[in-house]
């Protein structure tokens, strides 16, 4: 897997970017605290977590979730 290194005015634009988008990308179906985050053709499953994010899957867009993770 890729390394990276961010700059800390890259940490706090992301930290800016999950204040922004995590409350209205939640996903019940696939469990209670599932978020998505949609990146071109790429789906990023994640759910929050104390420490920052936990990354369930990244899935290529046109699969059918629900049956991947199923």
């Amino acid at each position: 897997m890729a390394k990276y290194l961010l700059s800390p005015r890259a940490e706090e634009d992301l930290r800016d970017i999950w204040r922004a988008i995590a409350p209205d990308n939640e996903r019940p179906e696939l469990s209670p605290t599932a978020r998505i985050l949609i990146e071109g053709r790429y789906i990023a499953i994640y759910e929050p977590m104390p420490y920052g994010i936990f990354v369930v899957a990244v899935v290529y867009g046109p699969r059918d979730i629900e049956n991947w993770l199923a």
